[in-house]
């Protein structure tokens, strides 16, 4: 039911199985809107992995209209995954650090060692993706977030991509910046965010753009780094989201969130390799 202080909002979980860990190991968050085959690919895959003890999932659906929602209510109501399935419903689409915020308060609830924050139309190709990011995690606690490595080489076949991340597998490394779209973060520096400025994502980015380099710019800022696990391996439907959703606003969009990180930060992210050690 529609209040009259704020949007629809429709909550669905287990209590039996949220309550099966004191503390995890990592909270699985993403949002969603509209796209119901990448949803259901991204949930096949999601459930394939081979996952350590004590993980639970958060998803957030931002108003679809095109069966999702019937989806993951299905998904909710009976068990389909094996760990905890946390599914929160609103009517209203605040782009991709819209909907990462509310599933961060929802993992308020619960207590977690690290967070995975991930797109909606990403692909896991390998079942132990999630344990390597928490290995490469673990070595430091300098390491506050972690990455996975996506599409190497421009691959766009699923054997090609395979192909190419065997041929790409190395050391893990230290980047000035990462993708947003499958990292993980440890819960400290997480919830240090919140508490400083009640956000994970700057709504400032609207519906998208800069606005998870604006988070591993403040990261960085507090002296923590930023690694890739070069053997995590997914597959990102990249600009799924901007081009579908955003439609012809994205340029608009990219421009002014550009110069906003440019003013915040007085330059572009940089990319640029910072280091490798041996694991």
């Amino acid at each position: 039911m529609r209040s009259e202080e704020g949007p629809l909002v429709e909550e669905l979980k287990n209590e039996a199985i949220l309550r099966r860990h004191s503390i995890y190991d990592a909270m699985i968050l993403t949002c969603h809107y509209n796209g119901l085959s990448y949803l259901k690919e991204f949930i096949k895959t999601l459930a394939l992995t081979e996952y350590p003890q004590g993980v639970g999932v958060i998803i957030v659906d931002q108003g679809s209209t095109d069966g999702s929602r019937e989806y993951l209510r299905s998904l909710a109501e009976n068990d389909f995954f094996d760990f905890p399935l946390h599914v929160l419903f609103t009517d209203e689409n605040k782009g991709f650090g819209g909907g990462m915020n509310k599933a961060f308060e929802l993992s308020l609830k619960y207590n977690s060692h690290f967070f995975l924050f991930t797109n909606n139309d990403v692909v896991f190709e390998q079942r132990g993706w999630l344990r390597e990011m928490l290995r490469t995690a673990r070595v430091s606690d300098s390491r506050a977030v972690v990455s996975s490595i996506a599409n190497p080489g421009g691959a766009k076949t699923r054997q090609e991509r395979g192909n190419k991340w065997v041929d790409a597998q190395s050391d893990d490394y230290q980047l000035g910046t990462l993708g947003g779209y499958c990292f993980l973060i440890r819960s400290r520096i997480a919830h240090g965010r919140y508490a400083r400025e009640g956000h994970i994502f700057d709504p400032i980015f609207g519906l998208g753009y800069y606005e998870d380099s604006d988070l591993f710019e403040w990261i960085q800022e507090r002296g923590y780094e930023l690694w890739v696990c070069r053997k995590a391996f997914v597959y990102h439907k990249t600009s799924r989201t901007a081009n579908e959703v955003l439609g012809g606003e994205r340029q608009m969009l990219l421009t002014k969130n550009k110069e906003i990180f440019l003013a915040r930060w007085g330059s572009l992210p940089n990319a640029l390799r910072l280091g490798s050690k041996r694991r």
